[in-house]
């Protein structure tokens, strides 16, 4: 199944459909080593979301998670996704709202009620937990947690 790919109709009961994204940054590590951020998902047909949320930094210690929530109608460039994000970082767990604002090759993460809309089109607040990653393949999601344990 491709990341984000539509569902055929078939007769047969569609699964759910994935949705991959990755984004990298060149650290200030040893050569090659770079900081990463994954977020992957999939939506059952009643529109209820699970996935993984990480951000690996090479020299710093990660915040791996996972979250839950509901896809909202689309909007004009898109979709949003209404989730709680469970996660550790530095030996502590934390729970959060957060929303994803899905285009055509982007997410974004921000907390809840960090976010604006202006003419159906959602722009980011300044905050601390506000990241814009890539589509990828899905493939490239799994790799990555098996190559970069960065703990």
């Amino acid at each position: 199944m491709g990341c984000g790919a539509d569902q055929k109709s078939s007769g047969q009961k569609a699964g759910p459909t994935s949705y991959c994204y990755r984004t990298t940054f060149p650290a200030d590590a040893p050569a090659g080593r770079q900081d990463v951020t994954e977020l992957s998902w999939e939506v059952d047909e009643d529109g209820t979301v699970s996935g993984i949320y990480n951000w690996l930094p090479a020299e710093k210690d990660s915040r791996k998670g996972t979250f839950t929530g509901k896809t909202e109608s689309e909007h004009i460039d898109g979709f949003m996704v209404h989730a709680t994000y469970t996660y550790q970082q530095e030996g502590t767990q934390t729970e959060e709202k957060i929303n994803i604002i899905v285009r055509e090759n982007q997410a974004i993460v921000l907390p809840d009620g960090e976010f604006v809309w202006v003419n159906g089109v959602a722009y980011p607040r300044d905050a601390t937990l506000n990241d814009t990653l890539k589509k990828v393949d899905c493939a490239e999601i799994q790799s990555a947690a098996d190559r970069l344990p960065n703990e």
